[in-house]
């Protein structure tokens, strides 16, 4: 078995500790217009980026991120999950993402933000972990 991380994730499906979670779908249908149009082009990058971005369970490297975006949500639980190196199917810069969505807000290209978030990572506390399956180890409270 591969090494493992801590990863958080708010949801508004109640699990157990122990459970192991996968991605209940894709989540384009929530996304506002302009959002969409930024998934749209950052899942043509290639099939493979079309699969990770539709079909993976969405967590986050810092927990007080997660904590902020799960209220900005209206998510019911914050969870701390166990993630397999193996499991990890991209790890995305969500600086690049913003910079996309406004610029096209703007109505200016944004191309390179989009290849920015598949190929580098500014350090920032907004980066997202797309994985295929990850374990809770516990429920958190907001």
């Amino acid at each position: 078995m591969g090494q493992a991380m801590l990863v958080y994730r708010y949801d508004n499906q109640d699990y157990g500790d122990g459970e192991v979670i996968v991605s209940r779908g894709d989540h384009a249908d929530g996304l506002t217009a302009i959002e969409r149009e930024v998934e749209v082009g950052l899942r043509s990058a290639s099939a493979e980026a079309a699969s990770i971005r539709r079909d993976s369970l969405y967590t986050w490297k810092d927990e007080d991120f997660a904590r902020l975006a799960g209220g900005y949500k209206r998510s019911r639980f914050l969870y701390e999950l166990d993630v397999q190196d193996a499991d990890i199917r991209h790890v995305g810069d969500l600086d690049h993402y913003s910079a996309a969505k406004d610029a096209a807000k703007l109505g200016q290209p944004y191309a390179r933000h989009l290849e920015a978030y598949w190929t580098q990572r500014t350090g920032a506390r907004r980066v997202e972990i797309l994985v295929a399956s990850a374990c809770v180890v516990r429920k958190l409270s907001f």
